[in-house]
């Protein structure tokens, strides 16, 4: 059967057809789940930078900046 011949049948168009569907809709759903796995380890870094600067604050607060310094020097040899 030629390449012509082939290319013109019902069922070469059809799988053609759902072979790119296939493909666009696992590139769409890869996005998908990229985007929403970013947004999600974006939003947990942010609540954690939060979380941490609300933790200092009262450092900051009762030594000034040399107690604030102290905090994150104590910080910088308690983290794992």
């Amino acid at each position: 059967m030629s390449r012509e011949r082939l290319s013109s049948t019902a069922a070469f168009r059809l799988v053609a057809f759902y072979a790119g569907l296939f493909t666009v809709s696992a590139v769409v759903l890869s996005a998908l789940i990229f985007l929403g796995t970013s947004r999600a380890l974006e939003d947990h870094a942010r609540r954690a930078v939060r979380a941490e600067a609300e933790a200092l604050l009262p450092r900051f607060d009762a030594g000034g900046r040399e107690g604030l310094r102290a905090a994150v020097a104590d910080l910088a040899w308690t983290a794992p």
